[in-house]
């Protein structure tokens, strides 16, 4: 689970004619199944991921799981984890998210991934890459998910 976490929900835009999304009241009860949301492979696109927490936030998702791979390649890897640690439920660590702080990652990357992955590096603060260093590689959530 995601330690880091605030209690904000993914961001929404109240939609038209739309049912009210069951409650967390609601889903302890019984009365109601979680609406979970599952999101991966971001790869440091902030404009992307923030699009997607969008619309996630629109359909009223309940808990939101990242997959692994918010850093590599694109140009907002911090921002990337930071939108992640803020509306993400559950957290698990992706091979570059992996590769980050692994001294013999490069062997499993071909070379212009490992450039995005030595760029990625720089964009980090020593806290960011603390984080992706305590990420576990699974997670079993309480739902047992």
């Amino acid at each position: 689970m995601n330690p880091h976490r605030s209690s904000r929900n993914p961001p929404s835009t109240p939609a038209p004619n739309r049912a009210t999304p069951p409650t967390s009241d609601r889903i302890r009860k019984g009365l109601a199944m979680a609406r979970i949301g599952v999101v991966s492979d971001v790869h440091g696109n902030a404009n992307a991921f923030m699009a997607v927490l969008n619309q996630l936030g629109r359909l009223g998702v309940d808990e939101l799981y990242c997959l692994g791979d918010i850093v590599g390649y694109g140009p907002a890897p911090a921002r990337c984890l930071d939108l992640a640690l803020t509306y993400c439920d559950l957290l698990v660590r992706g091979n570059h998210d992996e590769a980050v702080f692994m001294e013999d990652a490069q062997s499993r990357f071909n070379p212009i991934a490992w450039a995005a992955i030595e760029w990625t590096k720089q964009q980090l603060s020593p806290r960011d890459i603390d984080v992706l260093l305590h990420m576990k590689p699974m997670e079993t959530t309480p739902r047992g998910i």
